[in-house]
């Protein structure tokens, strides 16, 4: 089911639908979704994501959005979903938004191992690097497509370099992306992986150098796409 108006209010009564399997708001507006959506329990795809709009209202989302476990596939705009590591079962999520509250940490990835595909929003809000480490993404031999999208800092400090380093993914990874990370150097390992698997890899505003000698200057992008399969 797609609703492509704008609404000023998303009904209630959408949680009749208990047979739904998929949901997409087109072009949705910063409105909460009303409470009755967790009545959907067969619904297997969400997109509720409203661009670069963000809303700081904590009724955003019904808390209990969480309890859909036979979600697949969510895409949401900022703040996210409280407690989204309940849905252990997703496959795609775009994304998670990382906050240094409770429900919103970095660590609600840690049982979530069914990920395919995954974009992390403001990993510079986790607190401790250590921290970085439950997230537990080296686990994750399902993950193939994995995505940092850092925030508009104007420095980087140590601790976060230390946190990109300590969500090091699985070596089955294929693509990964890391946008407007600010840092002076990147993971070793991770420069050799993309060398030797041929990943897609994006980075921005960023000074390195691989293992193969070339600079990687500030505001340049490497892209390496997979070999094709004969």
């Amino acid at each position: 089911m797609c609703i492509h108006a704008p609404l000023q209010q998303i009904p209630e009564e959408i949680g009749y639908l208990t047979h739904l399997r998929y949901l997409n708001f087109v072009e949705a507006v910063m409105v909460p979704l009303p409470r009755s959506v967790c009545n959907l329990y067969h619904l297997q795809f969400l997109i509720y994501d409203c661009g670069s709009r963000y809303s700081d209202d904590d009724d955003f989302l019904p808390s209990d959005l969480n309890n859909l476990c036979n979600m697949h596939y969510l895409k949401l705009s900022s703040p996210g979903m409280y407690e989204i590591g309940k849905l252990n079962a997703l496959r795609e999520l775009d994304g998670l938004y990382v906050q240094n509250l409770t429900g919103y940490r970095i660590e609600e990835l840690e049982h979530m191992n069914e990920l395919r595909i995954l974009v992390i929003y403001f990993p510079e809000n986790v607190e401790d690097a250590k921290d970085a480490c439950k997230a537990k993404l080296c686990d994750k031999s399902n993950l193939t497509d994995l995505s940092f999208e850092w925030g508009s800092l104007e420095r980087i400090n140590h601790n976060h370099e230390n946190v990109l380093d300590n969500l090091q993914p699985h070596s089955c990874l294929r693509k990964l992306k890391i946008n407007s990370f600010k840092g002076t150097r990147c993971d070793d390992k991770g420069d050799d992986r993309i060398e030797m698997m041929g990943m897609e890899c994006t980075r921005m505003n960023m000074k390195a150098k691989d293992e193969i000698g070339n600079n990687i200057k500030a505001n340049e992008i490497l892209e390496k796409k997979m070999p094709q399969q004969t």
